[in-house]
């Protein structure tokens, strides 16, 4: 089954334990809307060229490509931030939303867009789930920048 491909791929995913530079950490700590946890994926996205993250951190995604003082940093980083909802929205055209609500069931308690996008009304109506997806997606790449997000399409 594809959601048990899914889970075993992520389980291979190793622990983060890089740390950025010292001047990273200070410049994304200075931001109020980047949190410590955020600004250290950043940071290390920024060093390793080779990487892809992917988040669903709206607010700090919009502070990085807002402030101009992070601008070095959006620039390193830009075509390699992958939005959760670009992902789930992939998901979506590849598996039924049954199987990736099944998928997704052990974080829904604790993650209200999951509970949200996997309603028994939005997995009844996957076109409604879908339109929502890209919408959203398209609202955050126009905020974002066109060059920003990695495309998964």
């Amino acid at each position: 089954m594809a959601v048990e491909r899914i889970k075993l791929a992520a389980a291979q995913i190793p622990v983060l334990d890089l740390k950025p530079s010292a001047r990273l950490v200070k410049a994304l700590d200075e931001s109020p809307s980047i949190d410590p946890g955020e600004g250290l994926l950043f940071g290390v996205l920024a060093e390793h060229p080779a990487d892809l993250l992917s988040t669903c951190d709206r607010r700090s995604l919009i502070a990085l490509c807002k402030t101009a003082e992070l601008s070095h940093v959006r620039a390193a980083v830009a075509g390699r931030v992958i939005s959760r909802e670009s992902v789930v929205r992939k998901l979506a055209d590849t598996l039924t939303l049954a199987e990736v609500a099944a998928g997704l069931r052990e974080v829904a308690p604790n993650d209200n867009f999951v509970r949200s996008a996997f309603s028994s009304h939005m997995v009844a109506h996957p076109e409604e789930l879908k339109s929502a997806l890209d919408s959203y997606v398209r609202d955050l790449t126009n905020e974002l920048g066109t060059d920003f997000l990695y495309p998964l399409s």
